[in-house]
């Protein structure tokens, strides 16, 4: 049987606070999925091609 790995959230919100008030309600579900937050849908994009200061696989704020 194959072990079930939680699958990784990327967050692309420009706005803290916001940033904030969606990483609360996924708290507040419990949700145990790492999520990682970037500012705007270039860097995302360069989140998920790994280029620029993802190039090496580092993630996004957590």
């Amino acid at each position: 049987m194959n072990a079930m790995h939680p699958l990784s959230i990327l967050l692309v919100e420009d706005d803290p606070a916001d940033q904030k008030l969606i990483k609360m309600s996924f708290r507040d579900q419990r949700l145990a999925n790492d999520v990682h937050v970037v500012g705007s849908g270039e860097e995302g994009l360069d989140f998920l091609h790994r280029r620029g200061e993802y190039a090496d696989g580092a993630p996004g704020r957590t």
